[in-house]
């Protein structure tokens, strides 16, 4: 009961499902857990009874919570994400059940079951190192009892703490959470900075007080501002009147617009606060240049 991989896979299931072209061991193991969360004989039943009947990831949002997202980046995700795993879900329901009913009843293998296990193996899986050398994924059911975090203790841990090549994929965040807002950073994740530095300017030598260099920053916080202005207005404005009245999926789907609104809006903030520090350094300089 530690694990449950491709090993636990009925050898009848899995010989039916092992003709079919391209599909993935993945795949292969989402569809047994469909059924095997209704089986009564499971070694698993235990760990398939602990399981929420609602995930409430954005997979499974309703129409209302998805609405809630309009303006964000998650949405246009989300029905990707949708629309891929129904394309996937056709290729193989309902021909799997009227070919073997016995296998794949009807009833087990409906488009809100596959997508509740969609979520089950996105959300729980893990990827295993076997003594073979070879990488599978299983779930792990005392995994569920742990706590996930990265930081055990809850607390963040300052970007300046951080090796570059550790956290060059965390583009955007907050600019709360930094605790540098000096001149060159402003509270912005420097791998940000440093990409749209050279996509501004190739050849030029970035966060100097020469004006060229103050002058690029200058622009490239604009157009920065530009693009987080935007973010937020097409997000529109806060909507808490009815927060009580909502679903638990609703709340989640505003709680992440509101949180994504609150980051667009401290990266314009901060944006501005750099630029009137750039435009006093530029001022700065060209006094200089007047006074030779």
């Amino acid at each position: 009961m530690f694990l449950i991989t491709d090993n636990c896979l009925y050898p009848i299931q899995y010989g039916v499902l092992k003709e079919i072209e391209g599909i993935s061991s993945e795949t292969i193991l989402l569809l047994w857990s469909m059924k095997e969360k209704y089986n009564s004989d499971s070694k698993f039943k235990i760990y398939f009874d602990t399981l929420p009947e609602k995930f409430n990831t954005g997979l499974s949002f309703s129409f209302e919570a998805i609405t809630m997202l309009d303006g964000t980046l998650l949405l246009e995700e989300i029905m990707h994400a949708r629309q891929h795993l129904h394309a996937q879900y056709d290729e193989l329901f309902p021909a799997l059940s009227s070919t073997f009913p016995d296998i794949f009843p009807p009833e087990l293998y409906t488009w809100k079951k596959f997508l509740w296990a969609c979520e089950l193996w996105y959300s729980n899986s893990m990827k295993i190192m076997y003594s073979d050398g070879k990488l599978k994924t299983c779930l792990i059911p005392i995994a569920g009892f742990l706590n996930h975090s990265v930081y055990i203790d809850g607390t963040d841990v300052d970007s300046n703490d951080i090796p570059s090549s550790n956290w060059t994929s965390h583009m955007v965040r907050g600019t709360w959470l930094s605790k540098d807002h000096r001149i060159f950073y402003y509270g912005l994740p420097s791998p940000l900075l440093d990409h749209l530095r050279r996509s501004q300017s190739p050849m030029l030598r970035t966060k100097t007080f020469l004006q060229e260099s103050l002058e690029n920053e200058l622009e490239v916080l604009e157009n920065l501002k530009d693009i987080f202005d935007d973010m937020v207005e097409n997000m529109g404005e806060n909507d808490l009147d009815d927060r009580e009245n909502c679903s638990q999926d609703e709340k989640l789907a505003m709680d992440f617009k509101n949180t994504q609104r609150r980051i667009a809006c401290s990266v314009s903030t901060s944006c501005d606060v750099g630029m009137d520090m750039l435009k006093n350094e530029l001022r700065k300089c060209m006094a200089e240049d007047i006074l030779g």
